[in-house]
């Protein structure tokens, strides 16, 4: 593997309501939360929009902004439009509490031993074939269901 190829990426860590931290791989500047399937992080409860939130990357780290959601997105409890993120942060879209743990630089030889392939049928036939990152407990996820 050449050094191009072994250059590093950069994984997302969220915390979800107080619970288990998932990792997200970065592939691109802008990652889209909602309850859209085709969301980057599906969040699969009412109170979050179909198109919630975007996570961009800036030029001195990440922010967050809200798309036009429905109930809003806060982060630390105060409602944002956008809002540039820290450690920490506790971000709130819809009824979802969220924790931004950060950003880590990772080799994208050791993303791809820590994803799993997946084959997803659509409903239109076609098969397609999408990488999902490993959660903290070693499964992959790309949905969250919580309970009603």
């Amino acid at each position: 593997m050449n050094s191009a190829e072994n250059k590093n990426m950069e994984v997302l860590f969220i915390q979800i309501a107080r619970g288990r931290t998932y990792s997200f791989d970065i592939t691109k500047s802008v990652i889209t939360i909602g309850r859209d399937k085709q969301s980057d992080i599906v969040l699969s409860d009412k109170s979050v929009s179909r198109r919630h939130a975007e996570i961009v990357r800036e030029q001195d780290g990440y922010s967050i902004t809200d798309v036009g959601s429905t109930n809003g997105t806060c982060v630390n409890s105060r409602r944002i439009a956008k809002q540039s993120l820290q450690k920490g942060d506790t971000l709130t879209l819809g009824n979802i509490e969220l924790t931004f743990q950060g950003i880590e630089k990772k080799d994208k030889q050791q993303v791809e031993e820590e994803t799993e392939e997946k084959t997803e049928k659509t409903k239109q036939g076609v098969v397609r074939s999408i990488k999902l990152p490993r959660v903290s407990s070693g499964k992959p996820t790309d949905s969250f269901d919580f309970p009603k």
